[in-house]
């Protein structure tokens, strides 16, 4: 849909990931590049499949969870949210007027997906024939959080091998966006070539051998769109993955299979295609968009 915002469709229902439409995120960051659909698609699909549409909130950040893009969907749909120590997230969801908030430990079942969840907000998803990690805000790996969600991996290749599936679909959907808390994005003391080869650089490999390490080959980037209301300062915009391949070490690159999804694309596991046939957003159109969406 647009940053970290995925509709999965799982046969016997839908799951959004971290709704977030163009309210402003911490007063100064958006979405880029702007969502590819109209709010009220989403919301009339809830609204056709209340008991099967489900919403998964990773974390209550502003830019995961948009309060006034939440108000727009029918309140007996499913809302997900890791357990938290603190009461604030549910009395959150509460005060938007849902009845159906669903809070999932580290290992719970619910509408038949397995959820687990892993520190940093990761949060994996097993469906009938697939495990997606979707993992927002955790671009860095350490070493528990490998070993967590190693773990979940093998349990469902064990459960896929043994009904004889494919246990190949495993997808890690991962913030790529490095400039966390806008470093090194704002700061004038590095300019673009030490941003790209100091940090970037070393930031993309340490994700790509994780994700090696984890035994996962389908990386989906997702989130490295986002943008900041700052002026006179030269922000973080669109790069595609061509862009990213260039900075990693060869035989890294090798061993994952890059995946681009852009808002308004499906994937299968198989292939990416656009879900509006030719109506799409094009590469040489998303920093012209983006740019213009700040304006």
């Amino acid at each position: 849909m647009n940053h970290t915002s995925l509709l999965i469709n799982y046969g016997e229902g839908l799951l959004l990931t971290d709704p977030w439409h163009d309210t402003p995120a911490f007063g100064k960051w958006l979405p880029v590049p702007p969502p590819f659909m109209h709010p009220v698609y989403l919301t009339a699909l809830a609204k056709n499949n209340e008991s099967n549409f489900n919403i998964l909130i990773s974390n209550p950040d502003d830019d995961r969870c948009d309060d006034n893009f939440l108000k727009f969907f029918p309140k007996n749909i499913n809302i997900i949210i890791p357990k938290n120590e603190s009461p604030w997230f549910r009395r959150r969801i509460e005060r938007l007027g849902f009845n159906n908030i669903v809070e999932i430990g580290k290992r719970q079942k619910f509408s038949n997906i397995d959820f687990r969840t892993h520190i940093n907000g990761a949060v994996s998803i097993e469906t009938n024939d697939a495990l997606i990690i979707h993992s927002n805000k955790n671009n860095t790996f350490s070493e528990e959080c490998m070993v967590s969600i190693d773990n979940h991996i093998q349990d469902y290749k064990s459960r896929t091998e043994y009904l004889k599936h494919d246990s190949s679909k495993i997808l890690l959907a991962t913030e790529i966006n490095p400039s966390q808390n806008d470093y090194p994005n704002t700061y004038s003391d590095y300019d673009d070539e030490e941003k790209c080869e100091v940090f970037l650089t070393n930031f993309i490999n340490k994700l790509f051998i994780s994700t090696i390490n984890m035994g996962i080959r389908n990386l989906l980037p997702y989130g490295g769109h986002d943008n900041y209301h700052i002026n006179n300062k030269k922000t973080g915009g669109h790069k595609d993955l061509s862009f990213y391949r260039e900075i990693a070490k060869e035989h890294l690159e090798k061993k994952i299979n890059l995946i681009e999804i852009l808002p308004g694309d499906k994937y299968d596991f198989k292939k990416v295609t656009p879900l509006f046939s030719d109506f799409k957003y094009r590469h040489e159109d998303l920093e012209i968009k983006s740019k213009e969406y700040y304006e």
